[in-house]
């Protein structure tokens, strides 16, 4: 007689196969209602099918960069308002615009005015781009304003400045503020991404990975970069990492993960930056938050602290053309020498002693 089989139950039971359906289904309308909460007020009135553009066209761009988008695309129409022009068709919305930026180019307007209205006007009439001899006009017509009045090569802050301002910040009491003007030189961040991070994004050193990470557009909150990546991250590390690292876990200490790290708006940060500039008499040089983006990696490849390939991985660019505006180094030497005296020496002594000054064993120097 052959034995009988032992059944072996599991110790928990396995929820249903009906239950385990619901579970899904449930799921999918919690997704569903945020995807509707986050972008149903951006569809457009008008379906692609009556010539309008789509929802997923559309959120393809961040929604700050669509509101640019659009503004641009403003600019445009009423021109064509202007001039009596009705385009019909997507050639000729291309011709118009080959006019219009002629006329951009003849009053004296920049390179990048001109390429940011081809990306506004691609944005709004997708279907220009089946008008390829036209479309490829336009990109050869911008190609010719880039040669006869290239636009100026963006140039980051010298070191001593930031660190500067850092100083005039710290004398003001905005302590925050200098720990995110720091973080954000240290990382080569965009200035809206000093503001996406959360406490929990702020991830602690291990015995294995001795340094303080940042994750940038974590997947699980269904968020990107600009780039359209999600789970970027950056450590904290080179050029005086220590003040910025022990600032950044003390500033997380006993809060709850979902907040944001720095408690204040961007607009905020802007002001404070611009009110450092101006106590250092800085102001006719048009410095701005996006300066530091410039600042990082310029300054590291000036003083040798990193390599290209280095400076490409931390600024999370995709190709050696985009790096290479990010590093002019000699031009951030030139800069250094024009500025006065003054600040940069002042901003040295603040560099030279920025973790004794936030550990609070030594004074801020006078200005």
């Amino acid at each position: 007689m052959a034995p009988k089989a032992v059944i072996r139950r599991p110790a928990r039971a396995p929820a249903s196969l009906i239950t385990a359906a619901a579970v899904k289904i449930k799921e999918k309308s919690k997704e569903a209602k945020r995807r509707q909460d986050l972008y149903q007020s951006r569809r457009s009135s008008l379906v692609p099918s009556q010539g309008g553009i789509s929802l997923l066209e559309k959120i393809c761009a961040l929604e700050s960069v669509e509101d640019d988008y659009y503004k641009r695309a403003g600019i445009f129409q009423e021109w064509l308002v202007d001039n009596r022009l009705a385009p019909r068709c997507a050639r000729e919305v291309a011709l118009c615009l080959l006019e219009l930026l002629d006329h951009l180019f003849l009053d004296g307007a920049g390179h990048p005015d001109g390429s940011k209205l081809l990306s506004a006007v691609l944005h709004v009439y997708p279907e220009l781009r089946e008008a390829t001899v036209e479309e490829k006009r336009v990109r050869r017509a911008l190609s010719g304003w880039q040669k006869r009045a290239p636009a100026e090569t963006r140039v980051g802050i010298p070191d001593e400045v930031v660190y500067a301002q850092i100083g005039m910040l710290l004398s003001e009491g905005m302590v925050l503020q200098a720990l995110c003007l720091g973080m954000q030189l240290n990382t080569y961040f965009r200035p809206g991404e000093n503001f996406v991070i959360r406490v929990k994004d702020v991830i602690r050193p291990t015995a294995n990975k001795p340094e303080v990470g940042l994750v940038l557009a974590p997947s699980e909150t269904k968020s990107i970069t600009k780039t359209g990546e999600s789970d970027e991250s950056v450590q904290i590390n080179g050029h005086k990492a220590e003040w910025i690292s022990k600032g950044l876990l003390e500033l997380c200490t006993g809060r709850p993960g979902h907040e944001q790290l720095f408690p204040f708006l961007q607009e905020e940060f802007t002001t404070s930056f611009h009110r450092s500039l101006h106590l250092l008499s800085l102001g006719s040089y048009h410095f701005s938050p996006y300066s530091v983006r410039h600042a990082g990696p310029s300054n590291d490849f000036l003083h040798h602290r990193r390599d290209l390939a280095d400076i490409k991985n931390r600024g999370r660019w995709k190709s050696d053309s985009s790096v290479r505006r990010y590093t002019k180094a000699t031009k951030l030497q030139q800069l250094a020498q024009e500025i006065n005296p003054r600040v940069t020496n002042y901003g040295t002594a603040v560099m030279a002693n920025i973790d004794e000054i936030m550990a609070g064993r030594a004074e801020l120097p006078i200005y």
